[in-house]
């Protein structure tokens, strides 16, 4: 895979990671995601964890050997299904006792 693949790709998954990071640690949500996100940090997980699905994926695709790139292009889009329940879940309300 040629670079103007790979790096786009890569600098996604550092500012996904970041986002993640920042709701995690402050509960700080983009604009546009503020009204509709209940629980910022189980948002801040999925995101972080979306971003290093990206990343394997990343890597899966600069690896020459067919085996190992089917593996871990496989692995992280099975993942990215589990991510986008989180970021689902995150948008429901929570249990009000």
């Amino acid at each position: 895979m040629v670079w103007y693949v790979l790096a786009p790709g890569a600098v996604v998954s550092v500012l996904g990671a970041v986002g993640g990071v920042a709701a995690i640690r402050t509960g700080w949500l983009p604009p546009w995601m503020g009204g509709k996100t209940f629980r910022p940090r189980l948002w801040g997980y999925a995101t972080l964890l979306a971003s290093a699905n990206l990343a394997a994926q990343v890597v899966g695709w600069a690896i020459a050997d067919p085996r190992s790139k089917l593996l871990i292009i496989s692995a992280g889009s099975v993942s990215l299904l589990v991510t986008f329940g989180l970021l689902l879940a995150s948008q429901q309300p929570g249990r009000t006792r």
